[in-house]
């Protein structure tokens, strides 16, 4: 699980070699979107956190999405058993897809899971997945 609340936190994940290219380019992309809807007047990039708009988890292969109890969502079966106020299907550049999930926790506070198509979900959690972002379409 990787958890990104700062640019910096992109930039480890990738030294680690724990993002795709594609996947890091979104996430990047998606960070300077937020500063610039979220940041303070003289904050810059690189002073910008999420942490108190909620932040991005990255969900990696291995990672069960109903175990999210560290990132704040304690709900039965985690994101499993949330609503969720968010569901987008992203296409990636490299042709693979990556899944938006937001859960708002307040009217000021929502978190943003990330699943990768392409990180080998277990079928469950795929048709979940699938199933919230379609009946949005």
């Amino acid at each position: 699980m990787i958890e990104i609340k700062t640019k910096r936190d992109i930039q480890r994940a990738r030294e680690e070699k724990r993002l795709r290219p594609a996947v890091e380019e979104y996430l990047r992309e998606y960070f300077g979107m937020l500063y610039e809807n979220l940041s303070e007047p003289k904050e810059t990039l690189d002073e910008f956190s999420l942490e108190e708009h909620g932040y991005l988890v990255l969900l990696e292969p291995g990672d069960d999405p109903r175990k999210v109890e560290k990132t704040g969502l304690r709900r039965e079966n985690g994101l499993i058993g949330s609503e969720v106020d968010l569901a987008e299907r992203i296409a990636l550049k490299d042709g693979t897809a990556i899944y938006l999930l937001g859960v708002v926790f307040n009217n000021e506070y929502m978190m943003i899971y990330i699943l990768d198509e392409d990180a080998g979900m277990d079928s469950e959690t795929l048709n979940w997945v699938r199933e919230n972002v379609e009946e949005r379409i």
